[in-house]
């Protein structure tokens, strides 16, 4: 996801991949694929300047709407270095 979202923001397209990543949170009936969605949402906010504080909030909600999920362990370490940033 990360690598993705280098390239939405290497077009200059950083928002229109956000967009697009919450869309498809939302149409996925996977919970995996919705926490991968929001986690690569919030991935790209994390790389855009000024983007920390809803890519924090975007980790979050997924920590805590789906609990316990496969991208669980990968999002606390990328939840935490940016909060310590």
């Amino acid at each position: 996801a990360v690598e993705m979202a280098r390239v939405f923001l290497g077009r200059g397209e950083g928002e229109n991949g956000v967009k697009w990543y919450l869309s498809a949170a939302d149409a996925f009936r996977d919970e995996t694929e919705r926490v991968g969605a929001l986690a690569a949402a919030a991935d790209i906010l994390s790389l855009e300047e000024g983007g920390r504080e809803r890519a924090v909030s975007l980790y979050r909600e997924a920590l805590t709407r789906y609990p316990g999920n496969l991208h669980e362990s990968e999002i606390r370490r990328k939840l935490k270095a940016l909060v310590e940033r």
